[in-house]
């Protein structure tokens, strides 16, 4: 089974690449990209993927506000990429509703190894869905 994932940050060339990286990893596939964060919540409850790969830092509506205006029901994952990572970002990320957060400096393998983990992560929580 494919996990349909959705990516969003503004800076078009690291999006690219994280796009790269989904498409070629076996198991994920990419459904919808956006450069902003309003973008991103539209194309969520339009595709209804099953991950998103969300900058912090992006412009109109950051990735942790956009954690946070998900419904209650949406069953999209979020993993939350930031550039300057550190305890208390992590620790909003997950306050947000977001299932991860993790440093854009890691490799992009690490990144979809981690897109996996959420979704297997998810299957397996009784409160998800």
């Amino acid at each position: 089974m494919e996990l349909t994932v959705l990516v969003a940050d503004d800076h078009a060339g690291y999006r690219a690449g994280l796009t790269r990286a989904i498409r070629a990893w076996t198991g994920l596939r990419l459904v919808a990209e956006a450069g902003d964060g309003v973008s991103a919540l539209r194309l969520i409850e339009e595709c209804d993927p099953d991950l998103a790969l969300i900058d912090v830092r992006m412009p109109e509506l950051n990735g942790l506000e956009l954690c946070a205006q998900l419904k209650p029901e949406h069953h999209t994952r979020v993993l939350l990429l930031s550039a300057f990572m550190d305890e208390r970002l992590a620790a909003q990320a997950l306050a947000s509703g977001a299932a991860d957060c993790m440093s854009k400096d890691a490799p992009r393998e690490q990144i979809c190894r981690n897109l996996i983990a959420i979704a297997d992560r998810g299957r397996r929580s009784p409160t998800s869905g």
